[in-house]
């Protein structure tokens, strides 16, 4: 009953995870066992309540058997791959794995069989007829008989010939009264929202492993930076009508949050700080461009990332263009840091999440860049292919990792306009304003301004002079001079982005790198290169010449071309991906100068002698925590998993159809498939949360009110109802082939996506 959809989960695509390569043949099994579980959960709603209202069900498949798959006259692929008959009823699976479908006796979602279903439903013996034909000819023909429809909301009236005596055949659906077919209607969404609850019931109660709302860190100029939320703090509240949640996901419930708020209202949080105290955030998401494996994306973001551990990850012993990899006897995946020195300062003991260790380690590397750094490291024996030797006793080792200078090419880019001032910052108290630019600090001129953050360290708690420039109301500008207390850096700002501005913690303020070229570093590649001042830096590209290792290949910036003549990206993307560059790097640079022609030249990265990278290439890996509850508890976060999952998708479509979220959004069964393997890989509770998502989006989807959607049919049993007469043959007809022409369109356009995607990927 119902083409029940599977191809129309909307799933959000802000996290690249999505579309990773499939490895696990156990995650794919579970992933086509699960999608084809909840199907069949759907179908097998229409099914039983068909039966037990007596109506004979022809057809039960998962996957659609529209048609073979021929190559002339020869099939190829059948439309079934696997049928059985079990008495009355075909149980098969369809060729088609977009959905399911029970096909019932005097019933097709196929508008252009509708007379020929309603032929078959009725019966033809001689005897007086019962109910009067469904055209309007027939019922002018029988004005004295009054059919059981106006008075019973009785079945469906069928279409005859006008001269034949005929009766429903009592096995037919549409020989049900409209509460009957109502029954057997929403019943598929029905059990799909009493799976769903079974799902997250099961799911809470084997434990979910989750990424946390913690925030580890902020992105420069984001919603959350300019508003103030504090790093280290937990989103433990989604909008203040909601419930408070100390479980809530990062890569699901606050993802997903800012993409149902989008870009035109603001998202408010509940944040509760490592001290206890809860405090109400507003933060209005921006549209950011992301680069994902899909290529670049276009979502609404507030700018947060989430808390590491001090456990070391797999990629800072890959990244070989990093001080952290070129220690000789240094770091391995899976080392704990457990305490750091500078050079005659004393240990630095670096406690457990519960004591904010990777808070106090973050804090430690941005306030001792410049000097070499000894780490003290929890290791647990590994054998030659990095697995934990079992019963091995911990070892504690010592490693001395060099300051890592930051690349440069000899450029000192113009500054823009400050464009945000962290709210509660000492430089929101000391009076910078957004549109402020700055002049000097600290007593001399701004100079480069990518180094004032080493400038200002060992200052930290003291005030230091800042003079800007500033507008009044009228537009004229002048100079003032203020005093703002130097802060120490909250945490090591590794979350660029497309158009990222500048950050300079210590004053609390961002601005853009302009393209405009404001001093050359003597004897630097630039300056050999021929750059002046006053030149404008129009693209930068990234190739790679020569072999570089296979595990550095995704670490390196291979093919990029960062273009800076608009206003998507600015300097701070060039001076990121520097950081990545290798000597296998070609960069090329192409530059104006006054009314002469285009020149590009080919420059190699340096050190700058007096600025560095605090995190020297250290990457740890992500806070993950287990939500575990007792049975009865489980219960409860199952309903309210189901309903806020159904909540989400409702809105979502809301906002889809008032053009609040682009539909560029949405993904097909492609997108399904690789996020459901995506989520088995992480276990089966997750796997189970998942499919309670897919089951409320079914739920949701199917229920809307398009024909040959169960929501159609529902449409018009509900006209039948009220009038008390099913709706005109004709305007049946042509609703329902507009609803599947909607329907087909629709799932071309998300296969489409996924094509796309999966090509840019592949590419």
């Amino acid at each position: 009953m119902g083409m029940c959809l599977s191809g129309f989960a909307f799933l959000i695509l802000a996290a690249t995870g999505f579309w990773g390569n499939p490895s696990s043949y156990w995650a794919m099994f579970q992933m086509v066992a699960g999608l084809g579980f909840v199907i069949f959960v759907h179908e097998m709603g229409h099914f039983l309540v068909a039966k037990a209202c007596g109506v004979k069900c022809e057809k039960f498949y998962i996957g659609f058997d529209f048609f073979d798959i021929k190559i002339g006259n020869r099939v190829i692929i059948p439309r079934s791959l696997l049928k059985y008959q079990w008495g009355e009823t075909e149980y098969g699976i369809g060729i088609i794995p977009l959905g399911g479908y029970v096909k019932m006796l005097g019933q097709d979602d196929d508008p252009r069989k509708y007379e020929e279903e309603m032929a078959r439903s009725r019966k033809t013996d001689g005897t007086e007829t019962k109910v009067v034909a469904g055209t309007e000819t027939e019922k002018a023909a029988h004005p004295h008989h009054e059919s059981v429809t106006d008075v019973d909301m009785e079945p469906t009236p069928l279409p005859g010939d006008g001269d034949e005596s005929f009766e429903l055949d009592p096995r037919s659906y549409q020989a049900k009264n409209v509460p009957q077919r109502m029954a057997i209607i929403s019943a598929g969404v029905i059990m799909n929202v009493i799976f769903a609850v079974i799902f997250a019931t099961i799911a809470y109660s084997l434990g979910v492993s989750h990424v946390p709302t913690e925030i580890g860190r902020l992105a420069p100029g984001g919603a959350a930076y300019a508003a103030g939320v504090p790093v280290g703090g937990r989103i433990v509240q989604l909008a203040k009508g909601s419930s408070k949640n100390e479980h809530l996901r990062f890569r699901h419930d606050l993802s997903q949050a800012v993409m149902m708020a989008g870009v035109k209202r603001d998202l408010e949080v509940l944040v509760k700080t490592r001290d206890g105290k809860e405090e109400w955030y507003a933060v209005r998401p921006q549209d950011t461009t992301m680069e994902t494996a899909a290529g670049p994306q276009k979502v609404p973001t507030i700018g947060v990332g989430p808390a590491d551990t001090t456990e070391i990850s797999p990629v800072t012993t890959l990244a070989k263009q990093f001080a952290a990899a070129q220690v000789e006897n240094g770091f391995q995946a899976g080392d704990v840091v457990t305490a750091v020195a500078a050079p005659e300062g004393e240990k630095v003991v670096i406690g457990d999440m519960a004591s904010g260790g990777p808070y106090v380690l973050d804090g430690f590397l941005s306030q001792h860049a410049n000097v070499p750094i000894t780490f003290t490291i929890e290791r647990t024996p590994q054998t030659e292919d990095g697995a934990p030797v079992k019963n091995a006793a911990a070892q504690t080792v010592t490693v001395t990792v060099p300051a890592q200078h930051m690349q440069r090419l000899g450029l000192v880019m113009k500054a823009g306009p400050i464009e945000s001032v962290r709210r509660g910052s000492t430089g929101d108290k000391g009076g910078l304003k957004p549109g402020d630019e700055l002049l000097q600090v600290d007593g001399a001129p701004l100079g480069d301004p990518l180094t004032l953050p080493d400038r200002l360290q060992g200052k930290y708690g003291q005030p230091v002079e800042v003079v800007v420039q500033r507008k009044d109301d009228k537009g004229a500008t002048h100079e003032e001079t203020l005093q703002v207390e130097v802060h120490p850096p909250e945490f090591i700002n590794t979350m660029w982005s497309t158009g990222s501005p500048f950050v300079v913690q210590e004053l609390g303020v961002t601005f853009p790198m302009l393209r405009e070229v404001t001093a050359v570093m003597p004897d630097s590649p630039a300056a050999v290169a021929g750059l002046q001042a006053g030149d404008l830096v129009d693209w930068v590209s990234f190739k790679v010449e020569g072999d570089v290792d296979a595990d550095m290949k995704n670490l390196i910036p291979v093919d990029r071309t960062i273009d800076l003549t608009g206003k998507a990206h600015n300097w701070m993307e060039v001076q990121s991906w520097l950081q990545f560059a290798v000597p296998q790097n070609k960069i090329q640079l192409a530059f104006s100068r006054g009314k002469e022609k285009q020149q590009t030249v080919t420059l190699k990265t340096y050190p700058a002698p007096e600025q560095f990278n605090p995190d020297r290439g250290l990457h740890f890996m992500t806070l993950q925590e287990i939500h575990k509850a007792p049975l009865g508890e489980a219960i409860g976060f199952g309903f309210r998993e189901t309903k806020e999952n159904l909540v989400r998708v409702a809105t979502f479509l809301q906002r889809l159809a008032t053009g609040e979220i682009s539909p560029m959004n949405l993904g097909g069964p492609g997108m399904i498939a690789m996020a459901a393997t995506s989520e088995a890989k992480q276990g089966t509770a997750n796997f189970l949360l998942f499919l309670t998502f897919l089951s409320a989006n079914l739920a949701i989807v199917n229920f809307l009110p398009i024909p040959v959607l169960d929501g159609g049919h529902m449409m018009f049993l509900t006209y039948e109802a009220i009038f008390r007469r099913p709706v005109s043959e004709k305007w049946f007809v042509a609703l329902s082939l507009a609803g599947l022409a909607f329907v087909l369109s629709l799932m071309l356009f998300v296969v489409s996506l996924d094509i796309f995607r999966f090509a840019q990927m592949f590419s």
